[in-house]
């Protein structure tokens, strides 16, 4: 194995916990995340040739992922489900129902970004998971700038809707006002 194949290798491994990340986001679940980053990387292993070097293998890899990822949607037809398998773990003599809540809370969360069109989603991800630029999104993705940006603002706004209180929420919290007599 030459310098350069090896350099590459050093810099997959590091790539790692981002592109499974990302992948957790896509599939909503840890085993198919870890299904879609081994074919992410049998992908890119075989078809090595093909990046350049001074190019961005990071911005290269999660476009082989995004791609990946719609070829399997494609030919499998399967349906996305929202698994919590990645619980918080309670501490021992913590507050258990602070943690249980924020916990519930990123359940949550990660169901209304699971329920985002896919194409939003993808876009929310990177941008604000993976904490590329819209310009570094834009090249992953291979649109442009304004598409990226209409879908974000697009996805934030569903993620604003979905997080707002509904007037029967709200009213169940409104305190009860009594008239007190004497």
């Amino acid at each position: 194995m030459d310098q350069r194949t090896r350099d590459i290798h050093r810099q997959f491994v590091t790539l790692m916990p981002r592109l499974r990340r990302f992948a957790v986001g896509l599939c909503n679940n840890s085993h198919d995340a870890d299904d879609l980053l081994q074919s992410t990387y049998a992908r890119a292993l075989t078809r090595l040739q093909q990046w350049q070097d001074g190019t961005h293998l990071d911005r290269w890899l999660f476009r082989i992922m995004h791609s990946v990822h719609i070829n399997s949607r494609q030919t499998s037809h399967y349906r996305q489900q929202c698994v919590a398998d990645n619980a918080v773990d309670l501490q021992q003599g913590g507050d258990a129902r602070r943690e249980m809540e924020t916990w519930i809370s990123l359940q949550q969360t990660r169901r209304m970004i699971a329920d985002l069109p896919e194409q939003q989603k993808i876009v929310l991800l990177l941008v604000c998971v993976e904490g590329m630029s819209y310009k570094e999104t834009a090249e992953v993705l291979e649109l442009p700038i304004g598409t990226v940006t209409s879908r974000l603002a697009r996805a934030r706004i569903c993620l604003a809707k979905a997080m707002a209180p509904t007037s029967t929420e709200v009213q169940k919290n409104r305190p009860i006002l009594r008239k007190v007599v004497n």
